[in-house]
């Protein structure tokens, strides 16, 4: 299971969010595609799944274990995510 809520990330350089008020809950087994323009934002997504980018506020779940809100922040390798 993933569950994202209020998800907001933005790159240092960029004035404004480039990922905001992000929400999706995915229950185990289930098939999602990612779709979206030419740096809407997909990847930059999957690296904060993954722990690999970091948001400024907001919450992932996994498997009902918190790896990212304003308290945690479980590591990369930690997390049992991969990303190719």
């Amino acid at each position: 299971m993933l569950k994202i809520n209020n998800l907001h990330f933005k790159y240092k350089n960029s004035k404004t969010d480039n990922i905001e008020d992000f929400n999706i809950n995915i229950k185990k087994g289930e098939i999602v595609g990612i779709l979206g323009e030419s740096g809407s934002g997909k990847s930059t997504m999957l690296r904060i799944i993954a722990g690999l980018e970091s948001a400024y506020k907001g919450s992932i779940v996994i498997d009902d274990k918190v790896v990212y809100d304003n308290k945690n922040f479980i590591e990369p390798e930690n997390r049992g995510i991969g990303m190719v």
